[in-house]
C-alpha cells in the first residue's frame, strides 16, 4: 500500500502553481532567482515541494502566459516586458 499525505499530482499542481504565482506577485520586481535550473534542495527549502512539482507548476504558469524564465530567473510576464 502506497500512502501519502500529499494530494494527487493533478490537485497539487494547481496549489503549487498558485503558491509560486503568489510568491512572484509579492516580490517588488515580479522576479525570483529560482527556475527549473535551481537545485532541488533550494526548491524544497523555499517552497516545500519537490523539484519535479516545482517544474510542473512553472510549466503550467508558462503555458498560461503568466511567467517567463531568463538566465536562471523567473519573471511575471509583465515584469519581463518592462525589462
Amino acid at each position: 500500500v502506497n500512502l501519502s499525505m500529499r494530494p494527487l499530482k493533478e490537485r497539487s499542481l494547481e496549489t503549487d502553481a498558485e503558491a509560486i504565482w503568489s510568491f512572484l506577485l509579492a516580490r517588488p520586481n515580479g522576479a525570483m532567482p529560482y527556475s527549473d535550473e535551481t537545485h532541488a534542495d533550494v526548491i524544497r527549502e523555499k517552497f516545500g515541494i519537490s523539484k519535479s512539482a516545482f517544474k510542473r507548476a512553472l510549466g503550467r504558469l508558462m503555458k498560461e502566459g503568466k511567467v517567463v524564465q531568463r538566465n536562471g530567473w523567473t519573471y511575471t510576464a509583465d515584469a519581463a516586458r518592462r525589462e
